[in-house]
């Protein structure tokens, strides 16, 4: 791959068609059609995953991080349900206010991590739609093309053409001159 790249990058230009202009233009110029077209789609690839890749580190940073935290809510959220499930089953029969007021902790406790829970869990989703949405740093406006196929020349098929017809008039022209002595020397 290395070797492969060492000898196209000398016919690889990327250059700034304008001063004025944000648009840089890519043009490889080999000697093969084919090859060129693939090297340049091959390096706007290689670009475009590189430029992705470094952007978004610290978004992807951050989404694990969310997702630790999403991850720490859950446990510590079903734990406080399964508290107050319990709580609630072993003293069904409590008639002192003190003792509900325990309850009325796991239960007030399981609350404010379900709304934490589904608020982290709506950023983690965010999140992910705007890695999604990350641009690239190329953008392709004019996709290169191989070359149609050449067409004959007119003035070449006229050549062609005026050639096999002179050729034919110089053949039948000295045929019909040799006849035409032959005649006379008989």
């Amino acid at each position: 791959v290395r070797l492969v790249q060492n000898y196209l990058m000398p016919y690889t230009l990327v250059a700034n068609d304008s001063k004025k202009a944000s648009f840089l233009s890519l043009a490889v110029s080999t000697r093969n059609d084919t090859l060129s077209y693939i090297w340049a789609d091959l390096y706007l690839k290689i670009v475009t995953d590189f430029y992705k890749e470094t952007k978004i580190v610290k978004t992807k940073e951050l989404r694990d991080l969310i997702k630790h935290r999403v991850d720490s809510l859950k446990r510590e959220l079903y734990r406080t349900q399964s508290q107050a499930a319990r709580y609630a089953d072993q003293n069904q029969q409590i008639i002192v206010q003190e003792g509900l007021i325990e309850q009325q902790r796991l239960q007030t406790n399981s609350g404010q991590l379900q709304g934490m829970y589904f608020e982290a869990m709506k950023n983690l989703d965010n999140l992910n739609f705007s890695m999604a949405k990350e641009t690239p740093l190329l953008s392709i406006i004019d996709d290169a093309e191989l070359p149609i196929s050449a067409e004959p020349d007119p003035t070449k098929k006229g050549i062609i053409i005026g050639s096999i017809v002179g050729l034919l008039l110089a053949i039948i022209y000295v045929a019909f001159k040799e006849s035409l002595r032959e005649i006379n020397n008989k």
